[in-house]
């Protein structure tokens, strides 16, 4: 009985922690501004960071490849900044819990607090690069087309199933502290194995079988799809639904069996 009431408490804690959103967004926001307080630039680090080097290496393997650059470039700089979304709740939200320990104790926030807090940290960064791309896509590549209001449908859903993929994350790591470098290396390797820096459709052999059993893949297409004018493929709402399920029923077990006892290994 109380395991199937961690089906709806869990997401009383998620609905607690949302109504006081004002707190963790402005918490979010000053936590960002003071990152780059001291800086010339400032707060244009993160874009320039991300498109300087997807715009560095679309030069580089659109020779390599053989490719078009007009839209090659396109396409890895949309894949590029959506991985470094998922890189970045891998990593930063994996260490959430145990990053915050000393608040944890003494604030009376229920966990999922820290993990909105983090999620609109990133999900701000994120959403000013595909505005970026946007701006760029309509200057120099004209591919843009209506197809890109799918937008509004697929980064809320990213963001949802992001949840519950941080809060499982970050209570395996308050436990077992070498999961964040395992989960990083996972990522460097998974970023070289998902259709990124090459395209799926033009594969075969291994690298066919590396797009087609990718879970990274299915989850980019949701937001390089729309931003690309690719057709609308039900395949990846499909695994994205797999997804969820598989985390929430996660979330759910951790958050029964030891979601009261974490600010005890943190």
């Amino acid at each position: 009985m109380k395991f199937l009431a961690s089906f709806f408490l869990i997401f009383n804690d998620i609905f607690k922690s949302l109504i006081i959103y004002k707190i963790w967004s402005r918490i979010a926001l000053k936590t960002m501004f003071i990152k780059y307080n001291r800086s010339k630039l400032g707060f244009l680090w993160p874009f320039i960071n991300s498109f300087f080097f997807a715009i560095a290496i679309s030069v580089v393997f659109s020779e390599i490849l053989n490719q078009d650059f007009s839209t090659y470039a396109p396409y890895l700089i949309a894949g590029f900044i959506t991985w470094n979304f998922f890189s970045s709740i891998i990593a930063e939200q994996t260490t959430i819990f145990t990053a915050n320990s000393s608040f944890l104790k003494e604030l009376n926030y229920n966990l999922f607090f820290y993990i909105f807090k983090k999620s609109y940290e990133l999900l701000f960064i994120f959403v000013i690069n595909i505005l970026i791309f946007i701006f760029l896509s309509i200057c120099f590549f004209n591919q843009l087309t209506f197809d890109v209001l799918l937008l509004v449908i697929n980064i809320p859903l990213i963001v949802f199933l992001s949840i519950f993929v941080a809060y499982v994350f970050a209570v395996i790591n308050c436990f077992f502290r070498d999961f964040v470098f395992v989960m990083n290396n996972m990522m460097r390797l998974f970023f070289f194995i998902t259709p990124i820096l090459w395209h799926a459709e033009n594969s075969d052999g291994i690298r066919a079988h590396l797009s087609m059993y990718n879970p990274f893949y299915y989850l980019i297409n949701l937001i390089r799809d729309p931003l690309l004018s690719n057709d609308f493929n039900e395949i990846n709402y499909i695994i994205y639904l797999c997804l969820l399920v598989f985390f929430y029923l996660l979330a759910v077990i951790l958050f029964n069996r030891v979601n009261k006892k974490i600010v005890f290994y943190v």
